[in-house]
């Protein structure tokens, strides 16, 4: 899955032709033929194609298609930056130079995830934690190859969409309902689970291809949306200084106040209040949004903290709301 606007199939995609491109390969199909092909005709070695160096992230790098995208990425001159938790290479380490950045695919998890036989994590506080070693970095293209759940893949895809050049998601012949015939493409039906929700794997891999159909749909969705964001920290909140939100707003149009407060009388209410008042008529693409509690009493369960505490789905579906608005009347 790319977010460029040139259209592969389904087959290709599987054959691995996407992550060819990324590489400065040209794509080949896997064909079988009953003879071998002749030997070409003794001639001058073409020269090699000329590569342009690229920076490419790889989530996962130390199993699977990993080792064999990195040892052909270096090969060409491209840098290579691996995110994945670290296990792997405390049995295996990887052999080769690349920049490594820890984390966990699953952004309410620690890198060292382990468990006890409770089910419970071992160091629930350990650090770094989900895709934070992500944010705020750049890549030409990322090659996603370890993505088996659909909110673990599209949370790395939202977040790197904005960053990366190309997002490849590696996908699976399992994607398809049924094995298909010569030509199979697009139009083909795929795996369709029962429960959309599930995120194992089932006791004999039954949901496999079902769960890939479902990450291909993520992947696409979120990193064609293309939402790039600027975050303001207010460190100071008495005296307010609304000049760095201002300087934004008026470049974006949109504003969208994240706060661990409630929201009437709340400090989001007051920063909206501040900036609209400065802002010209018409300065205004969406109306403000306000991300904060709800006017209710803390829980003190598990299960209403879900629905208590601002996540960030909160915040990008509050960026997708104000980015379908109408621009606000003067």
């Amino acid at each position: 899955m790319s977010n460029h606007r040139r259209e592969l199939s389904r087959r290709e995609v599987v054959r691995g032709g996407l992550a060819a491109t990324a590489l400065g390969l040209a794509s080949t199909a896997c064909t079988r033929s009953a003879a071998p092909a002749p030997a070409p005709a003794p001639g001058p070695t073409p020269a090699a194609p000329v590569v342009a160096t690229k920076r490419i992230l790889i989530l996962g790098g130390t199993g699977f298609l990993g080792p064999k995208t990195i040892e052909a990425a270096l090969a060409r001159g491209h840098t290579v930056t691996i995110f994945n938790r670290g296990k792997r290479e405390k049995l295996q380490p990887l052999p080769y130079d690349v920049e490594h950045l820890y984390g966990n695919r699953d952004p309410e998890l620690p890198a060292d995830d382990e468990r006890g036989a409770d089910g419970a994590l071992l160091r629930p506080d350990a650090t770094p934690r989900g895709l934070e070693q992500l944010a705020g970095r750049a890549w030409d293209v990322c090659i996603d190859n370890s993505g088996y759940v659909p909110r673990i893949v599209a949370a790395s895809a939202q977040l790197l969409a904005p960053h990366v050049g190309q997002y490849i998601f590696i996908s699976s012949i399992s994607a398809y309902g049924e094995n298909p015939a010569a030509g199979g493409d697009e139009d083909t039906p795929v795996a369709k689970l029962a429960d959309p929700t599930v995120e194992t794997m089932g006791a004999s891999f039954e949901h496999y291809g079902g769960l890939k159909a479902l990450c291909e749909q993520a992947a696409e969705m979120l990193a064609a949306e293309d939402i790039d964001a600027e975050v303001i920290d207010v460190r100071v909140l008495n005296p307010f200084e609304p000049a760095a939100i201002l300087a934004s707003v008026s470049r974006t149009g949109r504003l969208c106040v994240v706060d661990g407060g409630w929201r009437n009388a709340g400090w989001a209410a007051e920063v909206i209040a501040s900036v609209t008042e400065a802002l010209d008529a018409g300065a205004l693409k969406a109306a403000p949004r306000r991300i904060t509690l709800p006017d209710a009493p803390a829980p003190t369960s598990k299960a209403l903290e879900q629905g208590y505490y601002p996540e960030a789905r909160h915040v990008a579906e509050a960026a997708r709301a104000m980015l379908a608005s109408r621009r606000i009347a003067s």
